[in-house]
C-alpha cells in the first residue's frame, strides 16, 4: 500500500529513508471487528484517540466460504464498529 501513487510525494521528499520513515509512522493494531470496542483494550483506544491523525483500515475476512450472517458482519457491522471507536478522534485542519 505504501508504494502506491498516493504516497509518491512522501517518497520524494524521503528518499532512500521513505521506508524507515513509513516504518516508523505505522503501527499494527489487532482486534476483533466481532467484539465490543472492535476488541481494542480501552487504553489502546484512548491513546489512538489522543495520538493518531489517520487510520487506515485493512480489516478482512479470508475465509471465504462463511455464512452470509458472518460476512455481513465483518463487513458492514465490522466498519460500522471501526468509525464508532474513530468518533473521539479530532480533526484539525
Amino acid at each position: 500500500m505504501v508504494d502506491t501513487e498516493l504516497f509518491k510525494c512522501l517518497q520524494e521528499i524521503h528518499g532512500e529513508d521513505y521506508h524507515t520513515f513509513v516504518a516508523s509512522k505505522l503501527v499494527p493494531v489487532v482486534g476483533n471487528v466481532r467484539e465490543f470496542g472492535v476488541g481494542i483494550a480501552k487504553e489502546i483506544a484512548s491513546e489512538i484517540a489522543e495520538e493518531v491523525d489517520i487510520i487506515v483500515n485493512m480489516a478482512a475476512n479470508t475465509t471465504f466460504d462463511d455464512r452470509f450472517v458472518m460476512l455481513y458482519t465483518c463487513t458492514y457491522i465490522g466498519r460500522k464498529k471501526r468509525l464508532k471507536v474513530c468518533q473521539p478522534l479530532t480533526y484539525n485542519y
